[in-house]
């Protein structure tokens, strides 16, 4: 038996079947994980994770071997890709080519599902993604951790297009899977029998309320729109719900309908696709159990990383051995080499030694006395600045800001701010009438020492004054000069 987990946004789903076109479904679990563990699907919380999963798989008594993992997360790219015929080695290859041109990063892992064909068309077409190697490995040592061995890794994008393809896209008919979570609802679409689009929306409405049966509606009616954009009809023939309760089913048929919305909705079952004890509850964790559909190598993208991080072999390791034993030796030469020239000048370094330090007692009081001098000019160049800078920076002088407030006997000016590093001088004028305000700017052009003015206009207060906000950038060296 084939043991499927998901991890959902603060649950687990784990299933316990058969995997091919045909499973089988024997059992089924739901738990919800330690708080804070994993939030939308991501593992916060390893250690505590890792242990849950352990107890769980103790608890249950659950094989810990021949188990899959589906995960459903943005960080797997994927896109239809329409191709020849071609064997899976040289499919991954075209993959890797037509990625290229989308992604910068250089060092990713593909997979691919093969998708149904109308018959008479041309060449096939296949789903194919791109994941990190990094973000699998992360996984792979998670479950390592908790004690589990997997067998493999699948996106829930390719497990939903294979569990739909396999259990309703035989019948040529037009249908939506509707896939619910807590805070998800994830979409598939065929159009004629023909996987579509994939999509997935955040839902915030407690599952099972009417608030969560009007937001699947509504995903249900944006397909429908989405359709008519891309100029594929309107009609869907049936609408298939998983993951929701099979009591809810007339609420979830009365808020579509109540969109206008009139298609057959019900129950995803994968009748005659499934057998076991529950072969009729396939829907109940449709993300677990899709994972039984998706058991191909194309689409394992643990494969595809163990491939990716595969040892040297014999041969290889020979060769690093080798090229280890030869520099190896090669230093050592070097060392003894190294040593007979230093032992050979040893008493010509001793000879040096001596006579530098007699060199240096005797130039000792001139180096000290010349370091001094150094000083002493070094701070004097920079007294010299700093005057010069100071002399440079504009001053707002006691007279040149009663000079400013002088120069209207109508308007009342006061000095709201100045900026001594760069000369701005902020003034605020009210006026009862703002002819006066004009005035006054006016005047300021005839202030000796202003670099630029600052000045867009005024405006009515609540009280009934005009004010105005004026910015008076100083020139260089301003308000210095002495009169």
């Amino acid at each position: 038996m084939s043991i499927v987990i998901y991890l959902a946004n603060s649950e687990i789903q784990i299933v316990e079947g058969s995997a091919g076109e045909r499973i089988s479904i024997e059992r089924q679990l739901l738990r919800k994980t330690p708080e804070g563990s994993i939030v939308n699907g991501i593992v916060t919380d390893p250690d505590a994770f890792a242990l849950f999963l352990k107890n769980v798989f103790d608890e249950k008594k659950i094989p810990k071997s021949d188990v899959s993992l589906v995960i459903n997360s943005s960080k797997f790219v994927g896109q239809i890709m329409t191709l020849p015929p071609l064997s899976p080695k040289h499919t991954l290859e075209y993959i890797h080519r037509e990625y290229a041109n989308i992604e910068k990063e250089e060092n990713k892992l593909y997979g691919f599902l093969r998708l149904k064909e109308k018959k008479g068309e041309g060449p096939g077409r296949i789903y194919a993604e791109s994941i990190s190697p990094d973000y699998i490995g992360g996984y792979v040592s998670l479950f390592e951790k908790a004690g589990i061995k997997l067998k493999g890794i699948y996106s829930a994008e390719t497990s939903l297009i294979a569990a739909a393809s396999a259990t309703s896209g035989d019948d040529k008919e037009s249908f939506l899977l509707v896939a619910a979570e807590s805070m998800t609802f994830t979409t598939v679409l065929f159009i004629d029998g023909v996987f579509t689009y994939y999509n997935s929306l955040r839902c915030f409405k407690e599952k099972g309320s009417e608030g969560y049966a009007g937001e699947l509606a509504r995903t249900v009616s944006q397909i429908k729109q989405f359709m008519q954009a891309n100029q594929l009809g309107d009609n869907i023939e049936k609408v298939l719900l998983a993951g929701v309760d099979p009591a809810d089913l007339e609420m979830y048929k009365d808020a579509i309908a109540g969109l206008g919305i009139t298609t057959n909705v019900k129950m995803f079952s994968g009748s005659g696709h499934t057998k076991g004890k529950l072969s009729d509850r396939a829907g109940d964790l449709i993300f677990a159990a899709s994972g039984l559909f998706a058991a191909g190598d194309s689409s394992n993208y643990l494969l595809a990383y163990k491939k990716s991080i595969k040892p040297a072999g014999k041969n290889e390791n020979l060769i690093f051995v080798s090229i280890g034993a030869a520099v190896t030796v090669f230093m050592a030469a070097l060392l003894i080499i190294a040593l007979v020239v230093e032992n050979g000048k040893k008493d010509k370094i001793a000879e040096l030694k001596a006579q530098n330090e007699q060199m240096a007692f005797v130039s000792a009081d001139h180096d000290e006395m010349a370091g001094q001098n150094a000083a002493l000019a070094e701070n004097s160049y920079r007294l010299e600045d700093m005057t010069e800078n100071l002399a440079g920076y504009p001053w707002l002088s006691a007279g040149l800001a009663e000079k400013i407030m002088k120069l209207s006997e109508k308007a009342d000016v006061r000095i709201s701010g100045y900026d001594a590093g760069s000369g701005a001088l902020s003034i605020n004028v009210q006026a009862d009438q703002p002819g006066d305000i004009n005035e006054f700017a006016g005047k300021l052009k005839g202030i000796e020492g202003l670099k630029r003015i600052d000045y867009s206009g005024y405006n009515l207060t609540s009280a009934g004054k005009y004010s105005a906000e004026i910015k008076l950038i100083l020139a260089e060296g301003s308000g210095r000069a002495k009169s």
